[in-house]
């Protein structure tokens, strides 16, 4: 059995016919070979599985990135629901480059009479995104396209198989869950929580056979929340421990094989982010929240001197939300301090 790693949340699943809770199936016309198909429209959403410092906003049950982008069966053009509109006009040059054998690459049992949960959310996201190109689309569409696809493969990495003593494992360490406002950020409490496991570990507070539980608990966080640099080396030494049953050996591989893939896209959000700022064809209104982000990737990817730079810049506008100020000042903070001898 595999459990998707959500120390907050609960597991929804849905009957394999019918749409999630949340996210409905709506007739559209595909604007480029006029087939006619189901589309995913999203209807709830919530963020009450927290949220990265990165914007990814985790909600209790289906996840909305999961389905804002669909596909269609017949020629596998892909785009947000919005790009299958009555409206939706496709440029004819599009259309030829859609249409050309071989351009799109058609996934293995995906037919014209497929539905639009016979393809996997990370594959409708490269479509998608090959489509974009195609059209020319701006540099902050492609940026966010290619963000919403790095947190689609950073979310379908955080399934393990259940293991008894992980679970217990996840139990105690409900102790170090910060208490406080109702309003908390679950994504930021778990991170805590991998803080005070990592410092109860070091001081030798677990036998030997619960210490690679504890390590697996604090790697598998630290890749739930995009954490990478620090997740990659904890995931590769847990891939070959003798310790963890071999379920557990092969999700941390599998973990540590998908940073590649979310790294690509953040690489590639980030330099469309990066060119839409620099030649300012970001809305006023949306700038600061652009410049954090590409500080943000900045730093996930390991480029630190230009992450700082971008949170300069973004806090040097009046105009950043208050939550992404605070995040900025603290991300910036901690780039900035010495590490440590």
């Amino acid at each position: 059995m595999l459990i998707t790693i959500a120390i907050l949340a609960l597991v929804v699943i849905a009957e394999p016919s019918l749409p999630p809770a949340g996210i409905a199936q709506v007739g559209v016309t595909c604007p480029v070979c006029h087939h006619s198909f189901e589309a995913f429209a999203i209807e709830e959403t919530n963020q009450a599985a927290g949220v990265d410092r990165d914007l990814f906003a985790r909600a209790i049950g289906p996840q909305p990135e999961f389905y804002r982008v669909s596909t269609c069966p017949d020629c596998l053009y892909s785009g947000y629901l919005s790009d299958f509109a009555d409206d939706a006009v496709v440029p004819p040059f599009v259309v030829e480059q859609v249409q050309q054998a071989g351009h799109l690459t058609r996934p293995p049992g995906f037919t014209p009479d497929s539905g639009p949960r016979d393809i996997d959310a990370s594959t409708r996201y490269a479509l998608a995104i090959q489509c974009y190109e195609w059209r020319q689309a701006s540099d902050e569409a492609l940026a966010w396209l290619h963000l919403r696809a790095s947190w689609v493969v950073r979310d379908m990495a955080a399934v393990v198989p259940r293991d008894d003593r992980l679970d217990r494992v996840i139990h105690f360490a409900q102790r170090w869950r910060p208490t406080g406002t109702p309003d908390r950020n679950p994504a930021e409490d778990e991170l805590t929580m991998v803080t005070a496991a990592a410092v109860a570990a070091a001081e030798g507070r677990f036998t030997r056979f619960q210490e690679p539980f504890v390590r697996f608990f604090i790697a598998m966080l630290l890749r739930r929340h995009g954490e990478n640099r620090h997740a990659a080396t904890r995931l590769e030494a847990l891939a070959q421990d003798p310790l963890l049953p071999e379920p557990l050996c092969a999700a941390a591989t599998r973990m540590t094989d998908s940073i590649e893939a979310e790294q690509r896209h953040q690489r590639q959000a980030l330099s469309h982010f990066e060119r839409a700022l620099l030649a300012e064809e970001i809305a006023p209104a949306n700038r600061a929240a652009a410049a954090y982000l590409a500080a943000e990737l900045c730093r996930r990817l390991g480029r630190e001197r230009e992450a700082m730079r971008w949170f300069d810049g973004a806090l040097a506008d009046e105009s950043l939300p208050a939550e992404l100020r605070r995040w900025a000042n603290e991300q910036r903070t901690a780039i900035a301090r010495p590490e440590p001898q």
